[in-house]
Order: C-alpha cells, then sequence, then structure tokens
C-alpha cells in the first residue's frame, strides 16, 4: 500500500517527462495530449492527436518491461491495444518486443 502511495506522484513527473519526450519523437505526425505512466502495474495509456485524424486516439500499453543494458535503458512494449484499429495494427508490428531507448531518468525510476 505504501509502494502505491509514494509511486503515484514519482509516475506523474514521469508521465510528464515521458509526454515531452513522446511529443519530440511525433514531430510532424501529431502530438501527444495525454500520457499517464503505471508503474506499479506496468501499463501507459496515451492519448494522441494525429495529423489526418479527426478524434483523439487512444493507445494503451497493457504490460511492458524495462531493460538495462550497458549503462542504457529500454522499453519494451508487451502487450497493447488501441482505440483505433489501424492504430493497433501498427503499434504491434513496430512496437510490440522492439526494444525503444528511453531517457536515463525514465529507466532509473520506473
Amino acid at each position: 500500500m505504501f509502494k502505491k502511495i509514494f509511486r503515484k506522484p514519482i509516475d506523474a513527473v514521469l508521465s510528464a517527462v515521458a509526454k515531452k519526450y513522446a511529443n519530440k519523437q511525433l514531430s510532424g505526425i501529431g502530438k501527444v495530449v495525454m500520457f499517464s505512466l503505471d508503474s506499479i502495474d506496468k501499463k501507459v495509456s496515451v492519448s494522441l492527436d494525429l495529423k489526418g485524424e479527426k478524434e483523439t486516439i487512444r493507445l494503451d500499453v497493457l504490460t511492458y518491461d524495462i531493460l538495462k543494458e550497458g549503462g542504457r535503458f529500454y522499453f519494451v512494449v508487451k502487450e497493447l491495444s488501441s482505440s483505433r484499429e489501424w492504430v493497433e495494427v501498427a503499434a504491434k508490428k513496430y512496437l510490440k518486443e522492439k526494444r525503444m531507448g528511453i531517457p536515463r531518468i525514465l529507466g532509473m525510476w520506473t
């Protein structure tokens, strides 16, 4: 119980950092309007405004791992779902089980 109480504010800060980082990665494609990290249950919820889409798209990482290798940290999506079929198909093809380098602060605290 105490772990969850202390993790919520840390997750809020990490969510803000991750949102900023994700927006840099999506430059020219769209933007993240909401990013919510739950490091206890290893879940992430993201709302995206993508160019050409009329509605906000939701992408949920249902479970993930953080790997450390040679002083670098990697985010690995295990399971995910999306509110749009094409986003889910693309995310499973390009994100699922792929190692994505992440900033050190995200790796150290998640």
